[in-house]
């Protein structure tokens, strides 16, 4: 914003001034920025004079920068989105499971007595679950649109024509049209000398003025509008094919086409918001159940996450997505999950622990530059051969003792029985997020092991005999030196 805010200034200073004209920053497209005197405006787009040289610009919406056209209808008074203004609530939640949600108008030590919209409910105190909790709900949730009149009406500043449009507006998101058309009225009889307000003002009545009209379409519209703002798609989808069939001819049938024309848009965009939400979530409650079995066998394991668990998601979260899509199959769950790459997710941390060996010490160190290994272990050429003389040794000992049937080497499920169930929890999400191509690698990070300090091999000294010090490999990451744990989103 800093930035923008400079070069807008720049471009000004550059800009012969003239009196009493309000310049707008408009941003296009590439980047660039239009400082001038916006002349006029539609549902196609914009006029703009330059400041800098006089010179005209018709632009579409489609010519701005994102998000830009959306500031701008905004200030003009174009409806680019439903928002239903909110208030305050009381929340019950019951013994049964069940929720009221409304305000309190009494209560005592025995009853609490609720009300929502038109509907007063009392209901004893013995079943309620928790202590009456304060929320923030959409108006029409807990009030009918005369309740939210009234309410309002008291905290307005009837002298300021702005403050009466912005109440208009709130009044036609809750559908008391006759009240907000009143305050339109009023607002255009004060706005005399405010010719943006004025013109705003006056391309809303007749909006108004139509929905009063034809109540009926436009109350169905907007029922819609509130299921889609409520990511209820599948509900909304199954209005609109009615609205086509019954209102074909009706004077709001081009507002029902906006509609339309948004509909798969903020479908596909609330149910990638979902998946963000959810995804992680489902899916790390499946692998701590799996991380309960202390006698899993660890290849089958992961073959589970990499194989069986990507597919078990994509199923279940087509069923959790039925309510905004019906026909949504487990394929474009996949690619709507993908999707979610394009805005910023969240990221998440894991870890192998010391169970990191059991990788293998190709896909262990994988990430981990061998020059950065050296830079900080902190040895000498004669250590680093030294210490490779020692792996060599380890591996003839290890190969001898396969051979003479004495092979003690712990195995992958000696790991598994013997680690705590949060341990194997962080292996088998790591392992999941690391390769199963359901999330993005972000970051890799190593450790080194606490036992040998990334030597790989420790000193061990046998009571008897001569005593004397032998080297063996590492028994807790069994000469891979280190720990590795990953970011993903």
């Amino acid at each position: 914003m800093l930035n923008l805010l400079l070069a807008a200034s720049l471009l000004l200073s550059a800009a012969p001034q003239q009196p009493d004209v309000d310049y707008e920053v408009v941003r296009i497209i590439d980047g660039r920025l239009l400082v001038g005197e916006i002349l006029e405006h539609d549902l196609d787009g914009l006029v703009v004079q330059s400041a800098r040289n006089g010179g005209t610009y018709r632009l579409s919406w489609a010519d701005l920068f994102p998000g830009e056209a959306e500031r701008l209808k905004t200030g003009f008074g174009y409806r680019t989105s439903f928002e239903t203004p909110t208030v305050s609530a009381d929340r019950l939640l019951l013994v049964n499971g069940q929720q009221i949600t409304g305000r309190i108008l009494r209560r005592d030590n025995d009853e609490i007595e609720i009300r929502s919209r038109g509907l007063t409910t009392v209901v004893p105190t013995v079943r309620l679950a928790a202590p009456p909790e304060k929320v923030v709900v959409d108006a029409d949730q807990v009030l009918t649109p005369e309740q939210f009149f009234s309410e309002r009406l008291p905290q307005l500043d009837e002298t300021d024509p702005m403050a009466l449009f912005d109440f208009a507006r709130e009044l036609e998101a809750v559908a008391a049209y006759e009240q907000a058309l009143a305050q339109l009225q009023m607002a255009e009889t004060i706005a005399v000398d405010d010719n943006a307000l004025l013109s705003r003002i006056q391309g809303a009545i007749p909006r108004i003025e139509t929905a009063i009209e034809h109540r009926v379409e436009t109350e169905k519209l907007r029922s819609i509008r509130t299921l889609m703002y409520r990511e209820r798609f599948t509900e909304a989808e199954v209005l609109l094919e009615e609205f086509a069939t019954e209102h074909g001819d009706s004077p709001v049938y081009e507002d029902y086409i906006k509609v339309v024309e948004k509909f798969e848009g903020q479908r596909e965009a609330a149910m990638v918001r979902y998946l963000e939400r959810n995804w992680y979530k489902r899916s790390a409650a499946l692998l701590k159940k799996k991380a309960l079995d202390r006698k899993a066998n660890v290849e089958q394991l992961q073959q589970f996450v990499t194989g069986e668990l990507p597919d078990l998601m994509r199923e279940q979260m087509t069923e959790e997505l039925a309510s905004m899509k019906e026909d949504l199959g487990p394929s474009e769950v996949g690619g709507l999950w993908a999707a979610r790459l394009e805005g910023k997710p969240k990221r998440h941390q894991a870890g192998f622990g010391n169970g990191t060996w059991i990788l293998g010490e190709a896909q262990a160190r994988a990430g981990l530059k061998e020059e950065e290994s050296e830079e900080e272990d902190g040895r000498s050429a004669a250590e680093k051969e030294l210490q490779d003389r020692y792996k060599r040794y380890l591996e003839n000992l290890e190969r001898s003792r396969r051979a003479a049937g004495t092979d003690t080497e712990q195995t992958p499920e000696d790991w598994w029985s013997n680690a705590s169930a949060s341990s194997r929890f962080q292996w088998l999400l790591a392992y999941y997020a690391e390769f199963s191509g359901d999330f993005e690698l972000v970051r890799v990070m190593f450790d080194e092991c606490s036992t040998c300090s990334g030597d790989g091999s420790v000193e061990i000294i046998e009571i008897g005999g001569n005593a004397q010090p032998q080297r063996k490999k590492c028994p807790t990451c069994h000469g891979v030196t280190i720990r590795r744990s990953i970011f993903f989103r």
